[in-house]
């Protein structure tokens, strides 16, 4: 990845941090928070249908996650596949544009890190509704060090 395409994203995450910012200065931390958590659902409706679509016979998990990976990674992410079993799989991201984008628009980590979370928390709702056997977390969230695993699990 390069530098230029990480202080784009990290621009491009700057800019939505100082949006969340005025919104939640605006009308409450928590109020703003939901219209975030509204804005993935939207995303976890389009997730759903693209897996549904790419994989009609059921997900396969290890494919699903290197296009996240290659998806990260093109975004300015430094993110790397660990193959835990063949039903977990970890997305490893070392550079985060996101945390450092909201880091810059006057966010604390623990902003920042509420604010992931409950993406990743809608986003599994949706991930359950393609398949009951799905479990996505955020085992380890350490971006301000440079490391957070996002963990997917698919039970067949």
């Amino acid at each position: 990845m390069s530098e230029e395409v990480y202080n784009s994203a990290m621009m491009t995450y700057y800019e939505a941090g100082l949006f969340f910012k005025a919104v939640a200065d605006s009308i409450g931390i928590e109020k703003a928070m939901h219209l975030h958590e509204n804005t993935y659902a939207m995303m976890g409706e389009g997730m759903k249908a693209m897996l549904k679509e790419e994989f009609p016979d059921g997900v396969e998990l290890k494919l699903f996650i290197e296009s996240m990976v290659e998806g990260l990674t093109a975004q300015g992410f430094t993110s790397e596949l660990i193959v835990k079993d063949n039903d977990t799989l970890v997305i490893r991201n070392t550079k985060c544009p996101r945390y450092e984008g909201m880091k810059m628009a006057g966010h604390s980590d623990e902003v920042i890190k509420e604010h992931c979370l409950r993406g990743v928390r809608v986003l599994e709702r949706y991930l359950q509704k393609v398949d009951s056997g799905f479990r996505f977390d955020v085992p380890i969230w350490d971006a301000s060090n440079g490391l957070c695993d996002e963990e997917f699990i698919l039970k067949k």
